[in-house]
């Protein structure tokens, strides 16, 4: 689903809306004083060293963001910083970027749940919730209107719910296949683990833990795309390969620029 789609869902953002969004990530952006402004000159010198080190002809990258409600407070709008620095990287490297959110329809399950009771309540049901998986962006070459507001609505109210990460990643694993590519990279921004109680209730605890575990595994044995994640607050290594933290705002550009040198280095 598109972003404009999920507008047409959830009802068009007012011109107040958007301003209450703006100062919000203004706000974010202005404390502690400066690290937003270092965090744009750390990626103008580490474009500058990727540049340097190897050609990156041929590459894309899809960035994938958790839209869980443990997100709602500073996560996401960490995620809206880390996306315009990561078009101001790329865009001076001539990368190609994806954005992809993910998150679900409703709390506590919505009609896969409710087809669940109609059906008896079957064991072992599997996943027992919906799922809303949104295209900010398209894969394309990052040009000179990078950041000017694209991924505001990530800040929307109502957006942000449950989390089923494995299939978020077989998406946009699927998704960046696609794309014609000498090099592909994945990076996933999250604050922690899977979570959708629904679907937990009935399968067990760890289920779409279980899930996404299988699923980065597979993928490391596929070896065709670049793993890597930054976890907003939290730390994501027991879930992701290559995971970064940046645990303060002030972190987020050594996180981001350690993440892609490591990531766009010499293969």
């Amino acid at each position: 689903m598109s972003i404009d789609e999920v507008a047409a869902t959830l009802g068009s953002l007012s011109a107040a809306e958007i301003d209450r969004m703006q100062a919000r990530l203004d706000a974010f952006r202005s404390e502690p004083r400066d690290w937003w402004a270092e965090a744009e000159a750390e990626m103008r010198s580490s474009a500058t060293r990727i540049a340097a080190a190897t050609a990156q002809s041929g590459t894309v990258v899809t960035v994938l963001v958790d839209h869980s409600g443990s997100m709602r407070d500073t996560g996401v709008t960490a995620a809206v910083c880390i996306l315009e620095l990561t078009e101001l990287l790329l865009g001076k490297l001539g990368i190609g970027l994806e954005v992809l959110g993910f998150t679900t329809t409703s709390w506590k399950g919505g009609r896969s749940r409710e087809l669940w009771i109609e059906q008896g309540r079957p064991a072992s049901p599997g996943r027992l919730c919906d799922l809303l998986h949104i295209v900010y962006r398209s894969a394309a070459a990052v040009g000179p209107a990078a950041g000017a507001g694209r991924y505001l609505p990530m800040l929307r109210t109502g957006l942000l719910r449950e989390n089923v990460d494995g299939e978020a990643l077989l998406w946009a694993i699927a998704r960046l296949r696609q794309v014609p590519a000498r090099r592909r990279i994945l990076l996933v921004l999250s604050d922690g683990a899977p979570c959708d109680d629904s679907t937990t209730s009935q399968n067990g605890g760890r289920f779409l833990q279980w899930h996404l575990q299988e699923v980065v595994e597979a993928l490391q044995q596929a070896g065709d795309i670049h793993l890597c994640a930054i976890g907003l607050g939290h730390d994501v290594a027991p879930y992701y390969p290559n995971a970064t933290l940046a645990a303060t705002p002030v972190d987020i550009g050594r996180a981001l620029s350690a993440t892609f040198e490591q990531a766009l280095g010499p293969s």
